[in-house]
């Protein structure tokens, strides 16, 4: 009966440090990896930067001339890869975000 109380004690334990850790584990693999000159590798961040490119540049366009239907179902089809890519990003800081803009070069 003794050893019985022994494994649901050290269960017990087990279970309340397994969150604390998995959560660590989560925001250690989202952090991105920093680079020797301070800058911050995040392909996620990089795709968000290609994505934005390709909105501004195709508004851009739309400046110079007539837009059509066709070009307002593209020009909401960018914005909507763009909310998907940047989601994490949105509320950044400037300076992190130029941390991560760096480390895409």
């Amino acid at each position: 009966m003794r050893q019985q109380s022994r494994f649901s004690f050290r269960f017990k334990n087990a279970r309340l440090l397994l969150l604390p850790m998995s959560l660590l584990l989560v925001l250690w693999a989202c952090s991105g990896e920093e680079n020797a000159d301070g800058s911050i590798t995040d392909k996620q961040f990089c795709k968000c930067i290609k994505v934005t490119d390709k909105l501004n540049k195709f508004s851009a366009k739309l400046l110079e001339r007539q837009a059509t239907a066709a070009d307002a179902k593209k020009m909401e089809q960018l914005k909507d890869a763009r909310t998907r890519e940047c989601k994490r990003y949105f509320k950044m800081s400037g300076e992190d975000m130029l941390k991560r803009k760096a480390g895409c070069k």
